[in-house]
């Protein structure tokens, strides 16, 4: 998957996560651009994953990150 975040966004991430994440916290997102640049002073890790609508036809495979703090 190819998507980013818009800018202004990617921007208030990093605001939130300097500010905010200093305890200990997991976090599962989207893997997307913006998400690895924002969470860069974190530990993370891509995940595959697939989801599916009450077990109903294909499972939807996508990527996630699963970031973990505090801050390195």
């Amino acid at each position: 998957m190819n998507m980013t975040l818009p800018e202004s966004r990617v921007h208030r991430m990093r605001i939130a996560a300097a500010n905010c994440l200093k305890r200990r916290f997991i976090l599962s997102l989207n893997a997307v651009l913006g998400v690895f640049e924002t969470s860069s002073k974190f530990s993370i890790e891509e995940v595959d994953c697939s989801y599916s609508i009450q077990r109903q036809g294909r499972a939807k495979e996508v990527k996630e990150v699963v970031i973990s703090g505090p801050a390195k």
